[in-house]
């Protein structure tokens, strides 16, 4: 059995009165790829924001790799190897795809004044590897035609392709993904998926996501979580999930 990579404890968020994430525990095992499944208002998007810091949880723990990262900042989370993607693509519009993918990178070594005036050389080159990485990924996802122009001439499911993009520029250990197949067609969305198991098997990155389409999660994933109303409803393989006559009720009442 693989060793978990992440693990959430007793994590709990509430507005107000809404109780948005009741004690969820469960882990994700190294290597794996996890679905996150539930009807809308579940708190799937909630226990993304609680792991990535965006959120912070009014109780529990958040331990990546056996270290505790509950309540850090979505940075400092970055910067541990967790790359968090959005149910809409947060591409900044008024850089170039090419440009999009360097703000990605997590080795940059430019951000501090000592590096960008004392030691520019070393800052040119890694500036002109981190380059070449960015076309090499762009040309993976065959978007690479695009690399000096606006994001805004790409397509919904392009987006997508290039927000996965800024996640392997990140050289990331794990991927929370919030509905990468969300408004895509189903052609894409089986490519985007077929990206997600070559990332896993080749370069051994762990993939939590979350996805509307459950016929892609049942063909796709290790394992899924199931949640409702804040709460860990059911958990196993895709065949138990997709057998279980509670989680089949859970989504026609929906």
């Amino acid at each position: 059995m693989a060793d978990p990579i992440l693990r959430v404890e007793s994590l709990s968020k509430s507005f107000g009165g809404l109780v948005a994430a009741d004690q969820i525990t469960l882990q994700i095992d190294q290597g794996s790829i996890t679905g996150l499944i539930g009807p809308n208002g579940s708190g799937k998007t909630t226990l993304f924001n609680l792991v990535s810091g965006a959120l912070k949880p009014d109780g529990g723990r958040v331990l990546f790799r056996n270290s505790d990262i509950t309540g850090l900042r979505p940075h400092q989370v970055f910067k541990k190897g967790v790359y968090r993607t959005f149910q809409s693509p947060q591409i900044i519009p008024r850089l170039t795809l090419i440009e999009n993918m360097l703000l990605a990178d997590r080795a940059q070594i430019g951000e501090g004044l000592f590096p960008a005036l004392f030691n520019r050389r070393r800052w040119k080159e890694h500036e002109e590897k981190a380059i070449r990485r960015a076309y090499e990924h762009l040309k993976f996802l065959d978007i690479e035609k695009y690399a000096n122009e606006s994001p805004s001439i790409l397509s919904g499911g392009q987006l997508k392709l290039l927000e996965i993009g800024r996640a392997l520029m990140s050289d990331a250990t794990m991927l929370l993904l919030d509905e990468p197949a969300a408004g895509v067609n189903p052609t894409l969305a089986a490519k985007i998926f077929d990206l997600l198991e070559h990332l896993r098997r080749e370069r051994g990155v762990t993939i939590f996501v979350i996805e509307h389409k459950v016929d892609l999660v049942f063909e796709r994933v290790d394992f899924a979580f199931v949640l409702n109303k804040g709460r860990l409803f059911f958990s196993g393989t895709p065949e138990e999930v997709s057998r279980e006559q509670s989680v089949i009720d859970v989504y026609l009442g929906e």
